[in-house]
């Protein structure tokens, strides 16, 4: 299994964890369970206990393809919040590169 941050944050230096820490907790807490909603569920509330000052939301996609070498999936995120304060952190986590199997974790910051 491996795991790579796809896009940057946007102003990291404002949210409760750097791209190194988010990484690190996807990978460890879906290692132990392979649950997608529990894998959600702690990295929640590890953030929450990180800082109250932001509400959370976490969005995972999951792409397979087996043997369909033409498989594409696109995504896109809008937003209209504060840039000073308000981010987003983006993970890809590939679990079985055999039947491309990835996860991509979308955690979202909004500051309150």
């Amino acid at each position: 299994m491996s795991i790579s941050i796809k896009t940057n944050s946007i102003n990291e230096e404002v949210l409760p964890v750097t791209q190194k820490e988010l990484k690190d907790l996807i990978n460890g807490e879906y290692s132990k369970t392979q649950d997608i909603n529990k894998t959600i569920d702690s990295t929640l509330k590890f953030l929450s206990i990180k800082s109250s000052k932001f509400k959370y939301i976490i969005n995972v996609t999951e792409l397979q393809s087996a043997g369909a070498a033409d498989t594409k999936v696109g995504s896109s995120f809008g937003s209209l919040w504060d840039e000073k304060n308000d981010g987003l952190i983006s993970v890809s986590l590939t679990i079985d590169a055999d039947i491309n199997k990835i996860l991509m974790f979308t955690v979202i910051f909004i500051n309150i």
